[in-house]
Order: structure tokens, then C-alpha cells, then sequence
């Protein structure tokens, strides 16, 4: 059987009441709609064990604790109902019409805190994401940004290694040249008195 295109007409969607909606982590078999909330479903705030303020309440003698969770900015709530017999003329789809609206509702679990890990808590969290996930992207985004790069000092060029392994070599270079030159003085003071000596040997 295939699935029916359903539409909502939200015509009257700026009459619609607010209404205050509760999450239960029960249901109830044998009935569903509205309920007398405020003279059958007490709630009072509470500290929680971190010190935030939470909801409780109690249902036949169970302890409820729970949270009030807005709605993002660019999201509604609606309570809708059958609008039976009422078709689209163009296509082959039943109508719903809005009965009443909401931008928070409140959750409860049962006898526990409410927590990040909650699951009602999960699937705000990927409202938020998703619509981050979805969102077109815009043509300025799209265009590369200039990064401003920090000013890194440039490789030196070969006349500067060459300069800066002259600068090092220079007192190395004095010292082998001063050594040669006391090596030279050496040799010319020997040659020097060997041929003192032959003059002496032949004069004799």
C-alpha cells in the first residue's frame, strides 16, 4: 500500500492557541488526547543534585522528574487532527488541520534526572546539527579567504653561506698562516747556521 502524501493547512496557523505539551516515558493504551494538566498534574521546581532547577511531579504514586526544552528559533510545534474527507484537488492527499501550536514542551523520565544523554535531549541536539549539516552554502563562502602568514625569515643565499663560512674560517685560517710563517722563520734561521758553519770549516 502506498503512503499518502499529507499535507497541513496552516491557514489559521496565527489563530492556533499555545498549548503546553509533556513528553511522559508511558503511554496509554486505551486513550489518547487532551488532559485536565493543571488541576490533575501537579509540578513544582526542584534542585537537582548539580544544583540546575528541574521539574517533578509524580503519576500514581511514581516520582517524574523533567526539563522544559525550547524549540529552535526557526521551529514550531503543531498539534494537528484528520481533517477527515478533506482531499487535496490537485493531488491525491488528506489534509491535517491545526488544532494548536507550541515552541517548548516539557519531558519527564521516570524516577531519574534528566540528563545530556537523554534521548529527548539527543534529538534537539540534532535539530541544531542537522539544519548546520543542510544549510546552503553562500557564494562568500565559497570564494578562498587570504590568510595572513606570519613573516618567515627567507633561506639564506649561497653568497651568504659562502660569507658566513668565511667569517668562521678567517681564525683558523690566521692561526695555520702563523704557524707556517714560524715554520718558515725556523727553516731560514737552520739554513742560516749550517752555512755559518761550512764558511767556518773552510777558512780552517
Amino acid at each position: 500500500m502506498e503512503a499518502r502524501e499529507i499535507i497541513i493547512d496552516t491557514k489559521e496557523l496565527n489563530l492556533a492557541d499555545e498549548t503546553v505539551i509533556h513528553h511522559l516515558p508511558f503511554a496509554f493504551e486505551s486513550w489518547s488526547g487532551p488532559a485536565r494538566i493543571k488541576t490533575h498534574f501537579m509540578m513544582k521546581t526542584v534542585e537537582a543534585r548539580d544544583g540546575t532547577p528541574i521539574l517533578s511531579a509524580a503519576f500514581r504514586g511514581r516520582e517524574l522528574l523533567g526539563k522544559t526544552l525550547q524549540l529552535p528559533d526557526d521551529y514550531i510545534g503543531l498539534i494537528v487532527k484528520d481533517g477527515k474527507g478533506s482531499m487535496n484537488d490537485e493531488t491525491d492527499a488528506r489534509c491535517w488541520e491545526v488544532e494548536s501550536k507550541f515552541h517548548s514542551f516539557n519531558y519527564w523520565n521516570l524516577e531519574a534526572e534528566p540528563s545530556e544523554n537523554d534521548r529527548v535531549q539527543r534529538w534537539m541536539r540534532w535539530i541544531e546539527l542537522s539544519s548546520a549539516i543542510h544549510r546552503p552554502i553562500t557564494r562568500e563562502e565559497l570564494e578562498p579567504k587570504e590568510v595572513s602568514k606570519k613573516e618567515t625569515p627567507s633561506a639564506p643565499s649561497d653568497k651568504e653561506e659562502s660569507h658566513e663560512e668565511e667569517t668562521e674560517q678567517k681564525p683558523e685560517k690566521r692561526e695555520r698562516e702563523e704557524k707556517e710563517e714560524e715554520i718558515e722563520e725556523e727553516i731560514e734561521e737552520d739554513a742560516n747556521i749550517d752555512s755559518k758553519k761550512r764558511k767556518k770549516d773552510i777558512s780552517k
